[in-house]
């Protein structure tokens, strides 16, 4: 159908005016779309010529669904079904219409675009957070089901400023939602370098962009790559240059550029990421640079360019200042969700000490108290809080039955951690069995502290808190023996069909070759008498395909194979 509609001279379609290239039909999946230049009088033949597609597949064009959209010149026009000859849905002149995800129409406004996407996107962010998901948790589900609802839209539409903050604060709004927040510079960070891996969505559609300019080059053919061209020339004529992607483009030039248009979004971000243009053998070839190599845009990937363009915005972490530990890289697949939400928090001094509180605090009963919850006798700072109180001190020396038992002595016995041991700093080398007692009685601890905060307690308890550390580890310790034993039965089992297969080869070896041949003798004879009886067959097609004037072996052949595969089936 596509073929015969652009082959038809007498359908006329939308050309685009610098290079008159002509565009009259658009189809994806089971979608169509057909441009006419004078709808009046093609409309008709356009149909005509449907018909006839019909009548060859049986298929047939659903009218109810189908809709007429004035575009340009025609919206002055008058159109009935009786002047078109079809019954066409006619869309008014304010109407808008959904094709292929997103809406189409003559004044489609960004409020209108988008609106209901974040409103969705909200939706997402009521529903989860009913449940009781960790700081990791949202991050994933930010990435994965909030983001993506306005990803696809903004991959072929403008964006303002405005439009883009409201969507960063509906996902901080969201991640940050019962912890306290730190910079977003550092949310967005790789777990390994102290973040929770959370995608910055601006940063996502910005990528997008620039992906467009690589398949501008690439898909030329497309009808869509034709109408950014034609704005590619625009922009060249108003900056007075030979191709807007090389480099020493003024400041004030990029400035000027219009968020809301895609191409323009998409030249801004080019010189941002700084991308240059050269020629190389002859072509020109579009280049960016990715960390310390300069790299051809057709063969980077839209990870490799959101990277960078969070590098560029937010700036890259120093080691000193990745604030990561242990528990969040060497030991985290070994913890639960709370537990690593807990240390993050650890590393980011995410967590309120009563001194802090002190300064804005003031409830019923006055100002908030300073003064540890547990020791009473000291302020409480976080370095106290994190290792100088009594109470922590006298937990660390508690520690040491529950290590044990854990551990069975096999690496020796515990010893009360150092100040950066009990931070499980990333820096320092540790036993997996010690990063794991401090993991879990760190955490078994701050529970107990914060019931004492909140008054649920009235003192430390710490043959409880003992025995809570001992069930964890018991339970960590049953599962590492399981997992052993799974092990050991997997190696055990490919051991043994090593074996088997060694022992196959040498009973073969062992057997005498005359054996074998008696085993076969009845095989080869039965084998024979198949062969003979195929052959009886085939003579007999030869002859009936003879009388009908065939005497092409292979076709006979071909004809004798079918007919027996068949025959096999039915047996």
């Amino acid at each position: 159908m596509a073929i015969a509609v652009r082959e038809n001279e007498a359908i006329q379609g939308i050309v685009e005016p610098d290079t008159g290239k002509e565009d009259k039909i658009s189809l994806f999946a089971d979608d169509s779309c057909i441009c006419l230049r004078k709808p009046i009088e093609q409309l008709k033949e356009a149909r005509i010529t449907m018909k006839r597609y019909e009548e060859a597949t049986g298929s047939a064009l659903h009218e109810g669904k189908t809709m007429i959209m004035k575009i340009g010149s025609t919206r002055k026009q008058v159109l009935t079904n009786k002047q078109i000859g079809v019954n066409f849905t006619i869309l008014e002149e304010e109407a808008r219409e959904k094709y292929l995800g997103d809406i189409v129409g003559n004044d489609v406004t960004e409020e209108q675009r988008f609106r209901k996407n974040i409103e969705k996107m909200e939706k997402i962010g009521d529903r989860w957070n009913r449940e009781n998901v960790t700081v990791y948790g949202r991050a994933l589900i930010s990435n994965t089901l909030m983001c993506p609802q306005v990803l696809y839209k903004g991959k072929v539409n403008g964006m303002s400023v405005k439009m883009k903050k409201e969507i960063v604060e509906k996902v901080k709004e969201f991640v940050w939602k019962k912890v306290t927040r730190v910079k977003w510079s550092v949310a967005v960070r790789k777990v390994e370098e102290g973040g929770i891996g959370v995608k910055d969505p601006i940063c996502l559609l910005d990528s997008t962009r620039i992906r467009m300019i690589r398949d501008m080059r690439m898909k030329e053919a497309q009808p869509w790559v034709k109408w950014m061209n034609r704005k590619e020339r625009k922009l060249k004529e108003r900056w007075g240059v030979e191709s807007v992607f090389k480099g020493r483009v003024k400041k004030k030039m990029i400035a000027e550029l219009k968020d809301e248009c895609v191409f323009e979004s998409a030249v801004k971000v080019w010189h941002e990421l700084k991308g240059i243009t050269k020629t190389e053998e002859g072509e020109e070839v579009m280049k960016i640079r990715i960390g310390e190599h300069w790299r051809d845009l057709k063969k980077i990937k839209g990870r490799e360019i959101y990277e960078q363009l969070l590098q560029r915005r937010h700036g890259t972490s120093k080691n000193e200042a990745k604030n990561t530990n242990h528990a969040m890289t060497s030991i985290a697949r070994q913890l639960t969700p709370q537990q690593r939400q807990f240390w993050w928090r650890v590393a980011h001094k995410n967590y309120m000490t009563n001194d802090r509180a002190h300064k804005w605090k003031v409830d019923r009963r006055g100002r908030a108290p300073n003064e540890c919850n547990v020791c009473r006798s000291a302020i409480e700072s976080w370095d106290h809080m994190e290792y100088e109180c009594d109470g922590v001190k006298k937990w660390m020396e508690r520690m040491k039955s529950a290590y044990e038992e854990y551990t069975d002595m096999e690496n020796g016995e515990w010893r009360i951690p150092t100040r950066d041991e009990w931070k499980l700093k990333s820096e320092v080398k540790m036993e997996t069995d010690v990063m794991m007692t401090i993991a879990i009685g760190r955490w078994i601890y701050h529970k107990e502290r914060s019931r004492l905060v909140h008054r649920q307690r009235r003192r430390l308890d710490l043959d409880r808190l003992e025995e809570y550390l001992k069930e964890e580890l018991t339970l960590r310790k049953e599962k590492r023996k399981e997992e052993k034993e799974r092990r050991k039965k997997e190696e055990e089992k490919k051991k043994e069909k090593k074996k088997d297969k060694k022992g196959k080869r040498k009973k073969k070896g062992e057997e005498g070759k005359g054996r074998e041949r008696e085993e076969n003798e009845e095989e080869a004879f039965w084998r024979r008498e198949k062969e003979r009886r195929e052959e009886e067959e085939l003579r007999t097609w030869r002859l009936a395909f003879f009388a009908r004037g065939i005497w092409d072996e292979g076709v006979i052949r071909r004809h004798y194979e079918k007919e027996k595969q068949k025959k096999a089936g039915q047996h």
